[in-house]
């Protein structure tokens, strides 16, 4: 027994290959209100939540359930157009439409429009133009006139952080993105001011003005994302163009863009267009960027080197599309690329791993011999190979069945009885 494991794992490593990014998709021909898929959220049920240009869809794994505006129906989707889905204390989701917000009502499944009965019970007397929920659930309210605004869900109580410009506080001026990092949340101005504020020491940390200083000539609003590293990503970059990082290690911005006439320094990065959508990291630490009409540039911070995922017609397992225009890592691993015709492409580390490796011959040879290999338990997404039982010193314990992914419970599985 010792000696057939011992052998199973020096197949695996023998057999070890290069990553390979197989995707899986999702399309109107499975059910989706629209191909353009603006955002996609996994709440805390399980459900995969996909904003589109034209309705709201809803995906158990197995089923899609599509939201729509319908006129003179106050409890339906206000607007067709859904650009961002979060996520509440309660369950309830926070839905945006540009500046627009609304909430779906998870218990009693209808859209509230008029949000502010809420906001003016927890003391928000505005109407704000960005609504950010992070991570403890606790809310950012944010409007050009009011400031920004934090109410915990904890303490119920509510925080003005000030915008003064003087000694270390928020500058004055209009804000297009907030985003959080352990402690502190980032504010980035229209301007392209980029300030760090921390809410131990109640004061902004870090401040920089390169975007600003180099926005002669951008005319589209910018873009914050904030990687595991704490390290901050703005988009479109320099101008209109690429994307940007600041490097706290060598405290420069690297500039990712697709003409090499832009470059300013060694560490600048090429990647296939310059249209960046959107940016998102992985479990393993990969930075992915969507490009425009360039597919998916996943950039990996350790060895500095960008892959290049796109679309390839004779390959069902590829990219879906080469304009992605929105992406979402969940709680899982998995990967989710919105493109702006074809819907959606999922990807995860383990999802089609043994199905393209020849481990897979030798591994069905061990099955025969009724060898108990526990790789991995129902439910969690990757493949692997699954027990009968708990006991696996269990007689009766034999493998069972190969997973590809599971999105909510056994979702899109193979079995294999023996």
């Amino acid at each position: 027994m010792r000696k057939s494991l011992l052998l199973l794992a020096m197949l695996l490593t023998i057999c070890g290959y290069a990553e390979t990014y197989n995707f899986a998709r999702l399309d109107n021909s499975r059910g989706l209100s629209n191909n353009q898929i603006t955002s996609t959220f996994k709440d805390s049920r399980g459900f995969i939540w996909f904003g589109s240009n034209f309705g709201l869809n809803r995906y158990d794994g197995y089923n899609i359930k599509v939201y729509k505006s319908i006129k003179n129906d106050t409890t339906s989707l206000p607007f067709n157009a859904v650009s961002r889905i979060q996520e509440d204390a309660t369950g309830n989701l926070w839905i945006s439409s540009g500046t627009s917000y609304f909430m779906y009502d998870i218990q009693k499944e209808r859209f509230i429009h008029t949000l502010s009965p809420f906001l003016s019970s927890i003391g928000i007397n505005f109407t704000p133009t960005i609504v950010e929920i992070d991570q403890q659930k606790n809310y950012y309210f944010y409007s050009p006139s009011a400031g920004i605004y934090k109410y915990n869900v904890n303490t119920r109580q509510l925080k003005h952080f000030i915008q003064s410009g003087i000694g270390s506080t928020l500058s004055k001026g209009n804000i297009s993105s907030i985003k959080f990092d352990k402690g502190h949340f980032w504010a980035l101005f229209q301007n392209g001011l980029l300030e760090r504020f921390s809410e131990k020491t109640n004061r902004v940390d870090f401040r920089n003005t390169y975007v600003m200083e180099n926005a002669r000539g951008a005319y589209l609003s910018k873009n914050l994302f904030v990687d595991a590293n704490g390290c901050p990503w703005i988009y479109p970059g320099l101008v209109d163009k690429g994307a940007l990082q600041y490097d706290f290690q060598k405290s420069q911005w690297v500039y990712f863009g697709n003409d090499k006439r832009d470059f300013r320094g060694p560490a600048d990065q090429y990647i296939a267009s310059n249209f960046v959508r959107d940016i998102k990291q992985d479990h393993s630490g990969k930075v992915w960027i969507a490009a425009d009409h360039g597919g998916v540039n996943i950039y990996d911070k350790e060895s500095a080197k960008i892959t290049v995922l796109q679309n390839d017609p004779t390959n069902p397992s590829s990219l879906s599309q080469n304009s992605p225009i929105s992406l979402y890592c969940d709680n899982t691993g998995i990967m989710w690329v919105g493109t702006y015709k074809n819907g959606v492409a999922y990807y995860h580390p383990g999802m089609f791993k043994f199905e393209k490796s020849p481990c897979i011959f030798i591994i069905i040879q061990i099955w025969r011999q009724k060898i108990v290999i526990p790789f991995m338990k129902t439910g969690q997404a990757i493949c692997g190979l699954e027990p009968m039982e708990e006991d696996c010193s269990s007689a009766k314990n034999q493998v069972r069945a190969l997973h590809f992914i599971a999105i909510k419970r056994k979702i899109h599985r193979v079995s294999r009885q023996t």
